[in-house]
């Protein structure tokens, strides 16, 4: 075998190994980062009632209608994900309007209610 060959192996070895390594790294990272920013679903147990969201979306129409008018694009909807449970999701389509609606939040939770930001 010649250097060249010898060479060329050694970098598609090199090659396949980052990449076997990168793959799962950039995915749990991607995860991690999705988590952070936009929040993962709770679970059953932690959400409110549903009856306790509708609640505070009513009490609070007025946020809700600043949130909304952010964009054109935004739009806030209660989520009954589990059986008599609920949460807030809250729909945005830039990073820009999803800053302006964590400033008019300003908490982890809205009122008591968790909410959820998707990128649409």
């Amino acid at each position: 075998m010649n250097l060249r060959s010898r060479s060329a192996r050694l970098v598609l070895i090199v090659v396949a190994i980052s990449i076997t390594i990168m793959i799962p790294v950039g995915y749990f990272g991607f995860i991690l980062a999705r988590s952070y920013l936009y929040g993962l679903p709770r679970s059953c147990e932690a959400l409110p009632d549903i009856v306790t969201v509708q609640v505070v979306v009513t009490n609070h129409q007025d946020l809700i209608d600043q949130i909304e008018n952010t964009s054109s694009s935004v739009s806030v909807m209660i989520n009954e994900r589990c059986d008599g449970k609920g949460e807030l999701i809250i729909y945005f389509n830039v990073v820009d309007t999803m800053n302006a609606i964590l400033t008019l939040i300003s908490a982890y939770t809205f009122f008591g209610v968790p909410y959820r930001l998707i990128n649409i």
